[in-house]
């Protein structure tokens, strides 16, 4: 008796109209609530679906109806409100046992009953060491939503989000994680957010973003300097001054540079090329003291600094817009090309291998910035060949953005999970809806109405779309708003 009332507490409607194996309309007893886990059970079919609209409407009341009649009716509906009805638009997500959509549709009449909590769990909670809780369904809190840590490295993952709705708290999250199963995480950290982030009580790994110039590319080298992209002739001093600062190893890279671009000016007979290295000189000169705190002769390696298993953090803070670009295009590529050492050394000697020896999971904040779709940037090229080849060589991409419409819609086409957050702007929602193939239309029209720390998980790294509330990263508080009230009457900051 108990069991058939709990079931009869459940039940949200029936089955109308025509449906079809993935989707279906329901006619509710009570208004359905969009986001919420519905399950059916029709022939030998046990499935779960997702309410994706809700609707009410009255058989009395239609926009034809004179204004004058409303009041009136109104007035009965409010003694009777028999003549309201309900309807919910839902998708099939898939047979609960093993997510396959049906070969047949929910016939007219199947029962519609909301999704219990141990159903719930059996499809957004399973066990194993590559399923990590990153928060709770928001319509079910008492279930655990669990995602696969395997696929955002083998599939990569993009993090979309208006500013203050909790990027930065997944990335935490997610990093921890990670950092608990021993595994290798770079952050790139655009403003400064991560660096109190902890892993039991373990402190990260704080990198400062120097480099040894030797080890750069002409064309990285140029964007430090701040040579304009395109500029050809100051390209060209960058090339051939690089070069000559690379065979002299016993003296300073930067003054064998500077020595070597004054060396041009004069020898030249084209004014064009006198102008050009007249420019890079000028560069240099300009901004030679921020250069000798970002390059270094001495310091090791990038692939040397990272700690396996643990947070590394790259601190960018401070840095101009083309600096940044060369340091993470520089860094993408060294840790790419390191993997692919390490898998093949191992394939075809099977020797232990010393350096990235395991796989890594890379975070780029404020992606938008050098992952751009306006702007030629080095670190671009870089970050698509991790999405083509990284799957292959263990190397995860995860793009952390605020404004999706910027970036590279190749890039973004290949990347296998999505967790998006609030996001109201209708050209960044069309963005998304174009470059992912798991954002439906129905998903997408629900984004604006996520809270903070909300978001639709979709993609390979969930079973099945999931709105989540996400946990709270209790340590990291670098990225909470600044109370500036509070400032202002003399508290103290923490």
């Amino acid at each position: 008796m108990n069991m058939k009332k709990r079931s009869n507490d459940r039940l949200l409607g029936y089955v109308i109209g025509e449906s079809k194996p993935h989707e279906g309309v329901f006619l509710a007893i009570k208004p359905p609530l969009l986001g919420e886990y519905i399950e059916l059970r029709y022939d030998k079919y046990h499935v779960i679906g997702l309410v994706q609209s809700s609707i009410s409407g009255s058989i009395i009341l239609d926009e034809k109806m004179p204004a004058s009649d409303i009041g009136k009716i109104i007035d009965l509906l409010k003694i009777d409100n028999r003549s309201i009805y309900y309807k919910g638009y839902f998708r099939i997500l898939g047979e609960v046992e093993n997510l396959r959509i049906p070969p047949m549709p929910p016939p007219p009449g199947t029962e519609v009953y909301k999704a219990d909590s141990e159903t719930l769990s059996r499809v957004f909670s399973p066990e194993g060491s590559q399923w990590c809780r990153i928060g709770t369904l928001i319509r079910n809190p008492d279930v655990e939503v669990r995602i696969d840590l395997n696929k955002i490295v083998q599939r990569h993952l993009a993090i979309i989000a208006m500013t203050g709705m909790g990027k930065s708290n997944l990335v935490a999250l997610l990093s921890k994680e990670i950092g608990r199963r021993r595994g290798t995480v770079i952050i790139f950290d655009y403003h400064g957010e991560y660096r109190e982030l902890k892993v039991d009580n373990e402190a990260p790994n704080i990198i400062e973003p120097k480099i040894n110039p030797r080890n750069l590319t002409w064309s990285e080298l140029s964007r430090i300097l701040g040579v304009r992209a395109g500029a050809k002739n100051q390209e060209l001093i960058v090339r051939i001054c690089k070069s000559k600062a690379d065979e002299t190893k016993e003296r300073s890279f930067l003054d064998v540079f500077t020595q070597c671009i004054k060396t041009e000016a004069l020898k030249t007979s084209r004014s064009e090329m006198r102008d050009a290295a007249q420019a890079v000189l000028d560069l240099v000169e300009a901004n030679r003291f921020f250069f000798k705190n970002l390059l270094d002769d001495n310091v090791k390696d990038v692939i040397e600094q990272i700690v396996l298993s643990k947070i590394n953090i790259v601190d960018l803070t401070g840095l101009t817009f083309a600096q940044i670009d060369a340091i993470v295009s520089h860094w993408l590529h060294k840790i790419l090309e390191e993997r692919k050492k390490a898998v093949w050394a191992v394939k075809s000697s099977g020797i232990n291998y010393k350096g990235l020896v395991h796989p890594v999971m890379i975070f780029l904040e404020e992606a938008h910035i050098y992952l751009s779709t306006n702007r030629d940037t080095l670190s671009r090229y870089r970050a698509e060949l991790i999405v083509r080849e990284g799957r292959k060589f263990g190397v995860g991409l995860g793009v952390v953005s605020q404004r999706p419409r910027g970036l590279d819609p190749d890039i973004m086409s290949q990347i296998g999970s999505w967790a998006i957050m609030r996001i109201i702007q209708p050209e960044d929602q069309m963005f998304i809806s174009r470059v992912s193939e798991y954002m439906t239309e129905e998903l997408v029209s629900q984004l604006p109405s996520l809270n903070v720390g909300e978001a639709i998980i979709v993609g390979q790294w969930t079973r099945v779309p999931a709105i989540v509330r996400i946990d709270h990263v209790t340590e990291k508080i670098s990225g909470v708003d600044i109370d500036p009230v509070a400032e202002w009457l003399g508290k103290t900051l923490r």
